[in-house]
C-alpha cells in the first residue's frame, strides 16, 4: 500500500488518510479533561485568559512556570476564545496539529530521502507510535506539537532553497514555541553532510544566523529555568553519574521506540554509578551496536545514517548536560523519533518480500495502543493509577495518586497513599503538607499540627512551611501566635506574597485594619498577577474604607486574570454598585 503516483491524487489521498487514522486514534481523547500541569498551562494561567493587544504583549514579555513560550500560550489563548474552559476544544487542537506534523513529516522525509514509499511509512509510524500519545493527549504539550510545526514548515523552506528569511523566521517562531527545538541548525548541517556536496566552510557559514537564534533561546532558556529553581545538580556533583544513568535511558528510548509497552506519565529517575551496574553493562552492546550502525550506513546508506544520527542530535537538550527534573518521557521523543522512523524505513526498503503486510500490522497495532493509551489520559485519577500500577515504588507518582484520590472525596486512601510515598522517601515535604492538610479537613487537628510542626522543624530555612502552620494555627483563633509565624516566614523571605497576604488576613482578625490593608498592599504589589490578591484588595477598598473608588482597578484587573474566577458575579455587581 503506497500514494498513488499523481501529485494532486497523492496529496489527497494522504490527506484523507491521515486525517483518518488521526481522527480513529485520537477520538476517544476528545472527551479526556484537564490533566496535571494543565491547572498551570490553562486552567489557572491568567496570561491566555485576555486575547487583546496588552494580552499579547504579556504573552510576549513574561515566563510561564519556567518556561518562555509565548506562540504556545498565544495558541492556547485562541483556545480559550474559542471553547472557554472546556477541554475538549483544546483536545481538538492537539488532534489537529498532531495531524498537520504527520503530513509534515511526510513531505519532509520525501524531500530529504526522495522516496516516496520511506516517506509514507515514516510518517504513518510518527502518526501512530504509542509515544506520541503524551505529546498530543495531555495539552500542557501543546508545546511540542506547535514548536514541531514550526520546525517543519523552516526546514522544508530551507530545504526548497531561496527563501532563507523566511525559514529564519519560522524557526525562531518554533523557538518561541519550546525551546527544545534549538537544535535544528545542527539538523541543517547533517542534512547538507548526508546529502550534499557542499563545502565545510558552506555549510557552516550559511548556519550562522540559525546558531545565533539558537544560542539566544538558549540564554533565555538557561534564565528562566535558573529563576524558577528548575535546574538541578548533577547527582553527587559528578557528570559520570549523570553520563551512566543517561545510558540507561538511551538504551530505555530504543527499546519504547520499537516496543512501545509499559509507557509511563513519570518514569523514576534511577541514577547509576558505576559501568559495572547491571543497568548500564546491558546498555553498552545497544550504545556500541548503534554506533557501529551508524558508521557502516554513512558508507552505505546515507538515508539510515541521517536518521539515526537525528535521533542523536534530538536528544541533546533532554540529555541531561544541564540536568533538568526529568531524566526521560515520553514527550521528549516526539522530534527524535521521527529520525528513527526514517532510519527504520530505509533499513526496510532493502527487503521488498511481505514489506507491507508488516508494515500495516506494525501500524495497526501502534493505533491499538495509542487508542489505549489515550484512555491514561481521561483524568487524574487514571493517569496516576496507571504510574502507580507499572511502579509502586515511585513516590511522586503515589503521591500524586493521593492528591487524586483526595480531590475525589476520598480522604481515607488519600492519607494512605501520601502516607505511603513519605515512607519511601522521608524528604517528600509535599506528601507531608498535604497530608497535614487533609488532617485539618477532617478536623483531625493534633495530627495536623504535628504534621505542619514537623516540617517547619525539618526545614527551618524554608518561609513556605512558617505560613501554613500560620494559616492552621490562625485558623484555630490563634491569631497572635499567627502573626508571629508569619513575622518569621517573613524575616526568611521578606518578598513571599502569601505570607504578606495572610497576615493582611490575621491583622484584620485583630482589628489592625490599617496594617491590614499594607499587608494587602505588599502583596499585590510583589504578586500583582495575583487575581485573588486584587479581588481582596479591590473589595477591601470598597468595603472597608472611605476611598471605594480605590477599588475599581484592582476589581477590574482581577477580572482580566481570572474571568472564571467564584467571585466573578460578585466582582462585576461590586464595579457596577460604585459607577
Amino acid at each position: 500500500m503506497v500514494p498513488p503516483n499523481t501529485p494532486f491524487v497523492r496529496r489527497s489521498f494522504l490527506i484523507t488518510l491521515f486525517l483518518a487514522l488521526t481522527g480513529l486514534i485520537y477520538f476517544n481523547s476528545l472527551k479526556n479533561g484537564f490533566v496535571f500541569d494543565d491547572r498551570h498551562y490553562i486552567v489557572g494561567n491568567y496570561l491566555i485568559k485576555a486575547l487583546d493587544i496588552q494580552g499579547v504583549w504579556n504573552m510576549f514579555s513574561s515566563l510561564h512556570v519556567w518556561d518562555y513560550l509565548p506562540l504556545t500560550l498565544l495558541s492556547l489563548s485562541f483556545d480559550y476564545w474559542l471553547y472557554g474552559l472546556n477541554a475538549a476544544g483544546y483536545h481538538f487542537t492537539n488532534t489537529l496539529l498532531h495531524f498537520i506534523n504527520s503530513f509534515l513529516v511526510y513531505q519532509l522525509v520525501l524531500q530529504i530521502t526522495q522516496s516516496g514509499r520511506g516517506a509514507f511509512w515514516a510518517s504513518l509510524i510518527f502518526l501512530a507510535h504509542p509515544v506520541q500519545v503524551e505529546s498530543v493527549a495531555w495539552i500542557s504539550e501543546r508545546k511540542n506539537l506547535l514548536s514541531f510545526s514550526f520546525f517543519a514548515f523552516s526546514f522544508l523552506t530551507y530545504l526548497r532553497g531561496g527563501m532563507r528569511v523566511l525559514s529564519l523566521l519560522l524557526f525562531s517562531f518554533a523557538c518561541l514555541a519550546k525551546s527544545t527545538v534549538v537544535i535544528f541548525p545542527l539538523l541543517l548541517i547533517l542534512y547538507d553532510v548526508s546529502f550534499t556536496g557542499k563545502t565545510v566552510k558552506n555549510i557552516l557559514v550559511e548556519k550562522i544566523p540559525y546558531f545565533f537564534i539558537s544560542l539566544g533561546i538558549v540564554i533565555v532558556a538557561l534564565m528562566s529555568h535558573s529563576s524558577a529553581g528548575t535546574l538541578r545538580n548533577h547527582p553527587d556533583d559528578n557528570i559520570l553519574y549523570t553520563v551512566f544513568s543517561m545510558m540507561a535511558v538511551f538504551r530505555e528510548y530504543i527499546i519504547k521506540i520499537l516496543f512501545p509497552i509499559n509507557l509511563n506519565i513519570w518514569y523514576p529517575d534511577q541514577v547509576y554509578k558505576s559501568l559495572i551496574e547491571p543497568q548500564v553493562l546491558i546498555s553498552i552492546p545497544v550504545i556500541v551496536g548503534y554506533f557501529w550502525l551508524v558508521r557502516w550506513s554513512y558508507s552505505n546508506q546515507r538515508a539510515v545514517f541521517f536518521g539515526m544520527v537525528w535521533f542523536l542530535i534530538a536528544l541533546l537538550p533532554v540529555s541531561h548536560i544541564i540536568p533538568f527534573p526529568q531524566m526521560m518521557a515520553d514527550r521528549f521523543l516526539y522530534i527524535p523519533g521521527v529520525g528513527l522512523a526514517i532510519a527504520v524505513t530505509a533499513i526496510a526498503s532493502e527487503y521488498k518480500w511481505g514489506r507491507g503486510l508488516l508494515a500495516l500490522s506494525i501500524i495497526l497495532m501502534f493505533s491499538l495502543l495509542s487508542i489505549s493509551r489515550n484512555h491514561v489520559y481521561q483524568d487524574d485519577f487514571h493517569l496516576w493509577q496507571d504510574s502507580v500500577s507499572k511502579n509502586s515504588n515511585h513516590t511522586r507518582s503515589i503521591m500524586f495518586l493521593g492528591l487524586s484520590y483526595w480531590s475525589n472525596g476520598d480522604r481515607e486512601r488519600a492519607l494512605k497513599k501520601l502516607n505511603q510515598a513519605r515512607i519511601l522517601d522521608p524528604k517528600n515535604n509535599k506528601a507531608a503538607l498535604y497530608s497535614a492538610h487533609i488532617h485539618a479537613e477532617r478536623e483531625e487537628w493534633e495530627k495536623a499540627e504535628s504534621l505542619y510542626r514537623e516540617l517547619v522543624q525539618k526545614n527551618p530555612d524554608k518561609a513556605e512551611y512558617y505560613n501554613h502552620l500560620a494559616v492552621f494555627i490562625g485558623n484555630r483563633n490563634r491569631t497572635k501566635e499567627s502573626l508571629g509565624l508569619l513575622n518569621q516566614a517573613l524575616e526568611r523571605d521578606p518578598d513571599f506574597g502569601l505570607a504578606h497576604f495572610n497576615r493582611g488576613v490575621f491583622l484584620d482578625k485583630v482589628g489592625d485594619s490599617d496594617g491590614s490593608l499594607r499587608a494587602y498592599q505588599k502583596a499585590v504589589t510583589l504578586e500583582p498577577d495575583s487575581a485573588h490578591y486584587q479581588y481582596v484588595l479591590g473589595m477591601f477598598y470598597m468595603k472597608r474604607t472611605d476611598r471605594p473608588e480605590l477599588g475599581r482597578g484592582p476589581l477590574q484587573l482581577s477580572l482580566r486574570l481570572n474571568p472564571d474566577q467564584p467571585s466573578a458575579e460578585t466582582i462585576k455587581q461590586a464595579l457596577h454598585q460604585n459607577r
